[in-house]
């Protein structure tokens, strides 16, 4: 009797690491609609939410980041996390995370629909290495004192986001920048 259990076990274990049940495949007809733009401005409130259309970008063939700021880019091509949607929750959920090619700066993009419970998680955030001394740019929660928009597209999201900057030697001395991030995921 125990061997018979012990091995009804092991089997139900291969079945659901071999994916033996179609119940979890993604379902073509709740996909994201390509080109959604939110807009969330710095209010005591939650922000106010714009949506528009517009095609989606096109993917480069690989899961790539960068962001722009103070008129420099930075590319994330070592990627470690892109995901597109969520499990049991928004199809609209959107997450990327890398690090530049010489690894001086890392970056986390975090999504969450307005409506979402996580909402307050959403935002930018990007480590990088200044001369030796680490400076970390990122964003305040969206719907607070910062600005935070987003295109939400099949392969990944773009927009913009008000940083602020902390560290050793950085000029902006308090002030927000407005950075442009784009990302996809191949």
């Amino acid at each position: 009797m125990y061997r018979t259990l012990l091995l009804v076990a092991v089997m139900s274990l291969m079945l659901v690491a071999c994916g033996g049940d179609e119940s979890g495949t993604d379902d073509p007809t709740s996909t994201t609609a390509a080109g959604e733009t939110t807009s969330t401005a710095g209010t005591e409130g939650p922000g106010e939410t714009t949506t528009t259309s517009e095609a989606p970008a096109e993917s480069p063939g690989g899961s790539v980041g960068s962001i722009v700021v103070d008129g420099e880019t930075h590319e994330f091509t070592d990627v470690y996390e892109c995901q597109i949607g969520q499990d049991g929750g928004s199809p609209d959920y959107r997450e990327f995370g890398g690090r530049t090619a010489d690894g001086s700066a890392e970056i986390s993009i975090v999504y969450f629909p307005p409506e979402d419970p996580f909402a307050s998680l959403t935002g930018v955030t990007m480590e990088r290495d200044v001369d030796g001394n680490e400076w970390t740019y990122a964003t305040s929660y969206a719907g607070s004192d910062g600005v935070f928009t987003i295109d939400v597209a099949d392969d990944g999201a773009s927009g913009t986001a008000e940083v602020g900057v902390l560290g050793i030697d950085n000029p902006y001395g308090g002030e927000n920048l407005l950075t442009e991030w784009s990302f996809s995921c191949s």
